[in-house]
């Protein structure tokens, strides 16, 4: 009797950067946007005199902390990039290679656009290219 053993390539992840860096990126950032809105000098007169300014405020360091943690957890992300192809999606085939370009796309979210690095593959038994499944982190079933 003849056993024929099928292995299934999955798609192995790499963070883009570390979490000691990307506390620090996001520490400096908050404090940095603290001190242009609420700077330490009292000579400094603060920005804004009624509830509407101070709301427009929050907003502004809303979009800015938001995007920058967003882009910070999905650079540490195991999802952010694979060294693994895995197989073709079109053919399934598993003749397939990275390429060695990348192409950045923006993402709208509900707190800004944040940039995402998405891979580029391709197949050498249908000659199809497609985007790697695990390149960007995965969309959320939140129905």
């Amino acid at each position: 009797m003849l056993w024929v053993t099928f292995f299934r390539k999955e798609a192995v992840m790499a963070a883009t950067t570390d979490r000691r860096a990307a506390r620090e990126r996001l520490v400096a950032l908050a404090l940095q946007e603290v001190d242009r809105l609420i700077p330490l000098d009292e000579k400094v007169a603060l920005r804004g005199q009624y509830m509407a300014d101070f709301e427009d405020q929050a907003d502004e360091l809303d979009r800015t902390l938001v995007s920058a943690f967003l882009r910070e957890r999905i650079a540490l992300s195991g999802a952010s990039e694979v060294q693994v192809v895995g197989r073709c999606p079109h053919c399934h085939s598993d003749r397939v290679y990275l390429e060695r370009w990348s192409s950045m796309v923006d993402v709208l979210t509900p707190h800004g656009s944040v940039p995402l690095k998405k891979q580029h593959a391709s197949c050498r038994a249908c000659g199809l290219a497609f985007s790697p499944s695990g390149a960007r982190p995965a969309d959320a079933d939140r129905g």
